[in-house]
């Protein structure tokens, strides 16, 4: 298959961007057929990434674009310089400290559900151990008690 040279590179630079790779991109690149690369996928096991890594990568790529910016003003304060660009820039920044406080907490989340599961679990063991405990003790109670009558109604 011949991909153009504008392609590749396209595809390129969203990837280094941070772009999330998708088969589209992989066959821009690689110059390889979709279906090859689907078969292969599927003969390796390839995952593609979970909503949450991607949105976590989105969240890095744009603080990572941020840097860039400031650093670009940074080195060249006379041309860089402009309040409406860096008031966007710091309006982003906040932005993307939100949407990170929001993923840790999802992250936080699941880790304390995950904790609270494990110690219902463990309740729940205790719980069923006491109950064979108790059925046991109740069943040895009735042998005894029964072979009582019985030996009573033998005696009688």
């Amino acid at each position: 298959m011949l991909v153009s040279t504008t392609a590749k590179w396209r595809a390129l630079r969203a990837l280094y961007e941070g772009s999330p790779a998708d088969v589209g991109m992989l066959v821009a690149i690689s110059g390889m057929t979709e279906r090859g690369i689907a078969q292969r996928a599927k003969r390796e096991g390839w995952q593609p990434p979970t909503v949450v890594e991607d949105a976590l990568a989105k969240v890095r790529m744009l603080a990572q674009r941020c840097v860039q910016e400031l650093e670009a003003i940074q080195a060249h304060p006379k041309t860089g310089f402009n309040k409406t660009r860096i008031d966007a820039l710091m309006s982003l920044v906040r932005a993307i400290e939100k949407v990170g406080d929001v993923l840790r907490s999802d992250d936080a989340l699941k880790d304390i559900h995950a904790k609270r599961d494990a110690d219902i679990g463990e309740l729940l063991d205790k719980v069923d151990r006491r109950i064979v405990e108790l059925a046991r003790e109740y069943a040895e109670r009735l042998v005894r008690e029964g072979a009582g009558v019985q030996d009573a109604a033998d005696r009688g």
